[in-house]
């Protein structure tokens, strides 16, 4: 009977649990939306709730929708969309796991950071920690191009002064640093497998590779102020 009710809704009365399912899932705690959005879903919220014996099938369905798209369109208001926010980035750190893979002193090829993404992701990780840069220096970007002080020094210059500083801390016979190619694909591949990657390089300490291409690149930088006391740090 529904079904061939359905079908000739124009010529049947509407269904009032069909309607009154339909307000009793629309929000009542209507303090959170802004006034702008309130317009539309009040209006057919109001519409809907005046259905009687001479609305049919057809129309409430209509009012019905209209309900639903009203209710879609609502919109939060700062504070309260800032609330959610901030709730939601606390139960997420709440259930954070994070494992840490020192990829600076030791070079770990793609393939292999993808292995230990997916072990973290078995074992229920939420985040990997990756440590590029610490002493060794071991992903370069497309274009390392540095402009400092007036000067520019070229992309090419800045990752052989790189190399050069990773393979004086340590000249890893398995390979030296992630392209950004590589860094592209593992940010891929860890959000395919739901965890979250976080790059890091340490400093001011652990700077080895830093400092020896910054020596290399600018004669005279072990007389200027900040390096001394990086240097102190770093020794």
């Amino acid at each position: 009977m529904h079904a061939f009710a359905d079908k000739n809704a124009d010529y049947f009365v509407a269904d009032p649990e069909v309607v009154e399912k339909a307000l009793a899932e629309a929000p009542t705690d209507l303090d959170h939306y802004t006034p702008e959005s309130l317009v539309a879903f009040t209006a057919a919220k109001k519409a809907l709730e005046g259905v009687g014996a001479e609305t049919t099938r057809a129309e409430a369905k209509e009012l019905i929708a209209s309900l639903k798209a009203a209710q879609e369109s609502l919109v939060y208001t700062e504070s309260y969309a800032k609330e959610l926010a901030d709730k939601e980035a606390a139960e997420k750190l709440a259930k954070s796991k994070v494992i840490s893979i020192d990829a600076g002193r030791k070079y770990f090829s793609l393939d292999q950071l993808k292995r230990i993404v997916d072990k973290a992701s078995e074992l229920g990780y939420s985040d990997l920690h990756l440590l590029v840069g610490n002493d060794g220096m071991r992903f370069v970007l497309d274009d390392m191009t540095v402009e400092a002080n007036g000067k520019t020094y070229a992309s090419d210059d800045v990752k052989q002064a790189l190399l050069e500083g990773t393979k004086a801390y340590y000249d890893d016979p398995n390979g030296q640093a992630l392209t950004q190619a590589e860094m592209d694909e593992l940010l891929a591949y860890a959000t395919s497998k739901g965890i979250g990657l976080i790059p890091a390089v340490n400093s001011p300490g652990h700077m080895d590779a830093i400092l020896v291409a910054m020596e290399k690149l600018v004669s005279n930088i072990r007389k200027r102020p900040l390096i001394r006391f990086l240097r102190q740090l770093w020794i």
